[in-house]
């Protein structure tokens, strides 16, 4: 039941407004997602410029050093490029669906009445 494919056409406008806004809602998960790796990417950068501009008194004592002020921005790119890669298909999935299937289909329940002048809601009589 899970794997059932609906078709657009036959379906009424309780299945559609559902549908539309699960296609919404991946849509702005997957912006969030993407901008979240950004920023996860920047902060592990910044995190490690400032690492790096407190250099330890001794050099000597600690070969390491410098390699430790890779590991945030290390950590941080490749967290956020996971994030990024995420982020980006859902946000095109959901404007897919959004486009093709849910609008199309709303439209076809958007009936705007002939010869009616006013915009909004009204009551037309007829003679």
């Amino acid at each position: 039941m899970a794997q059932k494919k609906n078709n657009p056409d036959t379906l009424d406008i309780a299945h559609l407004n559902p549908d539309m806004h699960k296609a919404i809602a991946m849509r702005k998960a997957g912006i969030i997602i993407t901008f979240t790796g950004m920023g996860i990417i920047a902060a592990g950068g910044l995190t490690s410029l400032i690492m790096a501009a407190n250099p330890p008194d001794d050099p000597d004592e600690d070969p390491w050093a410098e390699l430790r002020d890779l590991v945030p921005v290390a950590l941080g790119g490749l967290t956020g490029i996971a994030c990024i890669v995420v982020g980006i298909p859902l946000k095109v999935i959901g404007e897919s669906r959004i486009n093709a299937q849910a609008k199309l289909s709303l439209k076809t329940f958007y009936i705007v009445p002939k010869n009616a002048i006013a915009l909004g809601v009204g009551i037309t009589i007829r003679f």
